[in-house]
């Protein structure tokens, strides 16, 4: 079995680089450790974000795309 070394990545960044503006949390991990679902205040995150409001978001390990996931006004 080969071991796979560990990283630390930044994920809640916009798709430009720009480190998100407010607090991300909540973190969810899959089992595969492809896709990382999160919260965040962040409003730099995707260009669709204009509620000012908590958002729920996911991003990709395959595109380092990043969407917005939650519904709503209020951002859930």
């Amino acid at each position: 079995m080969t071991a796979i070394p560990a990283f630390t990545k930044l994920i809640s960044a916009s798709a430009a680089g720009e480190e998100g503006n407010a607090d991300s949390y909540a973190p969810a991990i899959s089992g595969d450790g492809k896709t990382v679902a999160f919260e965040s205040y962040s409003s730099n995150l995707v260009q669709s974000d204009k509620n000012g409001f908590r958002d729920v978001f996911v991003w990709h390990s395959n595109t380092g795309k990043i969407d917005v996931v939650s519904i709503g006004g209020k951002g859930y």
